[in-house]
């Protein structure tokens, strides 16, 4: 099966895209079901092996929606077995009784490819943002994080303005004075020139990932073997595609259709060479994610030990 950018990102409503992997092969395995948030670089891998039939006789169902807070809620509701989400959003469900754990990492391990942005002219640092209106896409996401931390670090108090996707239009009206964007758009926009790094968090936020998989205690223990399979073909794409750098840019050519090779190698060497095939994430990582949601204001979040559970790596 070829997964297209427009297959997998096509539609209306919450889920942008339900796409089914292998269902076409004679199997009685149940359905994994998993549920992305957007798409976005690390995915690609799930593309690359889908074509290269890396999940075996196991058929996995794929669900696009509009935001972890959409995806979250669909796992909740049992619509899916397996979302890719921050740890403090899986760690808000579990502690309001949602039975899920984390159980593999899902993307990079640091945020690499997101940055707190400013125009060419704007703020020179964080601290210059003092008392400035920062765009995030929403309250409890991880720019939301991500702007908090910077704010922490600077020692600086800012207001939070949620956009949604509206940060880079809102930048460039002047609307806001900085902002937390992602790959493939903080790429797009900082080698550009449109919009200048104020914070890499990639490089400077250590021990906190905000990419992880979680998955419902129900399909831990019933679909284990297909859990195992999904990650564990995602796991073989992420080692090929870190070993073939030219095949990698054409995938991720394809899955972001983008042309510009300088912000295709910028997400190749940021995000695809700096994922784990293995899905390994460390307890300190998942905790030092909660940790930077506490400075956003959200409290009383369950500990690491409390939320993840990997024994399927």
């Amino acid at each position: 099966m070829n997964l297209s950018r427009r297959a997998f990102t096509g539609g209306a409503g919450i889920a942008i895209a339900s796409l089914a992997f292998g269902i076409n092969r004679a199997t009685s395995a149940e359905t994994l079901r998993i549920g992305l948030p957007a798409v976005y670089t690390p995915f690609a891998a799930l593309q690359y092996a889908s074509e290269q039939g890396y999940f075996g006789e196991a058929p996995v169902e794929i669900t696009v929606f509009r935001g972890g807070s959409a995806a979250q809620e669909a796992l909740a509701a049992g619509a899916v077995d397996v979302v890719a989400v921050a740890p403090p959003t899986a760690a808000l469900a579990i502690g309001k009784g949602v039975t899920q754990k984390i159980v593999a990492l899902a993307g990079a391990p640091t945020p690499q490819g997101w940055y707190l942005v400013a125009p060419p002219s704007g703020a020179q640092d964080a601290a210059a943002l003092a008392g400035a209106n920062i765009g995030i896409t929403a309250k409890g996401s991880t720019t939301d994080f991500l702007a908090a931390w910077s704010a922490k670090t600077a020692g600086i108090s800012i207001n939070m303005v949620p956009l949604g996707a509206g940060i880079v239009p809102a930048l460039d009206a002047g609307q806001i004075q900085a902002g937390v964007i992602w790959p493939l758009a903080s790429f797009k926009a900082i080698s550009s020139g449109q919009l200048r790094e104020v914070h890499n968090y990639g490089d400077l936020v250590k021990d906190a990932t905000f990419d992880v998989w979680a998955a419902s205690t129900n399909a831990i223990e019933s679909k284990a073997d297909q859990m195992k399979a999904f990650l564990s073909g995602v796991g073989k794409a992420i080692e090929e595609l870190q070993g073939n750098e030219s095949k990698a840019l054409e995938v991720l050519s394809i899955y972001h259709d983008e042309k510009d090779e300088n912000v295709l190698k910028l997400a190749y060497s940021k995000l695809i060479k700096t994922m784990r095939p293995t899905g390994a994430v460390e307890m300190k990582e998942i905790q030092g994610a909660l940790d930077m949601a506490s400075l956003s204001g959200i409290t009383g979040l369950p500990g690491a030990d409390q939320i993840a559970d990997l024994r399927l790596l």
